[in-house]
């Protein structure tokens, strides 16, 4: 089964802090993923199946120091290999607004 979301990513000085939102309000809301290098976030990137060309933009707005938005479609296996490894925490599931 296919998802749909979107990767936001940030720099932190020499850190970058990946999350991903997925497009179904009642989709799993995964913790933020650190990744403590450029290569790293290349690696995750690919793993996620985003193009090179999208890498490489998002590079070029994040070493200009902006935020890098990348619409995202991947399996729940894929979501899970990428993200759950982050150690500190678990998914959980996105409550509706009330």
């Amino acid at each position: 089964m296919t998802e749909e979301g979107i990767l936001s990513i940030v720099r932190r000085e020499t850190t970058y802090q990946v999350r991903y939102a997925s497009s179904n309000p009642h989709g799993l809301e995964w913790p933020p993923y650190p990744c403590p290098d450029e290569g790293t976030l290349v690696a995750l990137l690919h793993q996620c199946g985003t193009d090179p060309w999208s890498i490489q933009q998002a590079g070029t707005e994040l070493r200009k120091g902006r935020m890098a938005v990348l619409p995202l479609r991947c399996t729940q296996a894929q979501l899970q290999a990428s993200f759950s490894s982050n150690r500190s925490g678990a998914q959980t599931r996105v409550s509706a607004a009330a």
